[in-house]
């Protein structure tokens, strides 16, 4: 699609056409995609995104996108970007990207389980009563989504303008690995723009919330009320405590271990154990706890 296409409803005046085929924030990297820029704070980001083709730019900060990319300018760039995505969700094939739905013989779904149309259950898949697998789900072999479980559900943005709240469509879609374990009464979002992922021989205990587009690797175990917020990725391997909290966009590394009850709101390296609110390095906080003492 191309910045010229867009149409008038959202008064972007396009300052250098270009084509785009997916939207998406600015550290996101998804092939041809189209992006927002209000402020300073992300231009270098976008800069160095080589999968950024377009932007929607405010006018202050336009003269900072690449000459290789696409501009449209706007006052409010982050409105019109969500608007737009909006529409493409709702009123076009832009998204159109759901699956037929497949649901092997050897499956076994509960009586008073919810499946949607467009979704893909794997051989020996167990889905629990009072379960809801929603539009876009794929879900691997010889996983479990145990009773009351949400997979696939809209997820949390909504935007401010003025005395105006936008809820933003989630046009995403959810993959469960093979050997995924979904305990009671979780909830898995959809993503945003792509997907939100749970790798292979991953445990996920009870009442635990995924949101959009969070990447979980192989092999991970993510105790009972954990949060992870949009666009955090959880290597393999990683531990994450009962109740903690992970605030969006951060990475753990493969093997990282979040202790109870943390809240980690910066990125956690491979190995590392990270304890507290807010979490620092496990032993870090032992000793601040032993020298709280003397």
């Amino acid at each position: 699609m191309k910045l010229s296409e867009i149409g008038p409803d959202l008064s972007l005046r396009v300052v250098r056409d270009g084509v785009f085929s997916s939207l998406g924030f600015a550290a996101h990297h998804r092939p041809g995609m189209l992006t927002y820029l209000a402020g300073e704070d992300f231009a270098d980001v976008v800069a160095r995104n080589g999968a950024v083709s377009c932007v929607i730019a405010a006018p202050d900060v336009a003269d900072q996108v690449p000459q290789g990319l696409g501009l449209a300018v706007v006052g409010d760039p982050r409105l019109a970007f969500y608007r737009l995505h909006n529409h493409l969700a709702t009123a076009t094939s832009f998204y159109a990207k759901r699956h037929e739905r497949t649901i092997a013989p050897s499956a076994r779904v509960h009586p008073t389980a919810f499946i949607a149309p467009d979704v893909v259950i794997e051989d020996e898949v167990e889905i629990g009563p009072h379960a809801v697998v929603l539009s876009g789900v794929s879900i691997g072999a010889e996983s479990v989504i145990r009773a009351g479980t949400v997979i696939g559900s809209e997820g949390f943005q909504v935007i401010r303008a003025g005395t105006d709240v936008v809820r933003v469509v989630h046009a995403g879609t959810v993959r469960i690995g093979r050997g995924v374990d979904i305990h009671a009464n979780s909830c898995v979002d959809r993503g945003l723009f792509g997907e939100t992922t749970v790798g292979d021989n991953t445990t996920i205990d009870d009442l635990v919330y995924v949101a959009h587009e969070v990447t979980i690797g192989r092999r991970c175990l993510i105790g009972a009320h954990a949060v992870i917020n949009g666009s955090t990725v959880v290597g393999d391997d990683a531990w994450v405590g009962p109740g903690a909290v992970l605030s969006n966009g951060v990475t753990l590394g493969a093997g990282a271990n979040v202790t109870l009850g943390a809240v980690v709101t910066r990125d956690v390296p491979a190995g590392a154990r990270v304890t507290g609110n807010f979490a620092i390095e496990h032993e870090r906080f032992l000793a601040f706890m032993r020298s709280m003492r003397q």
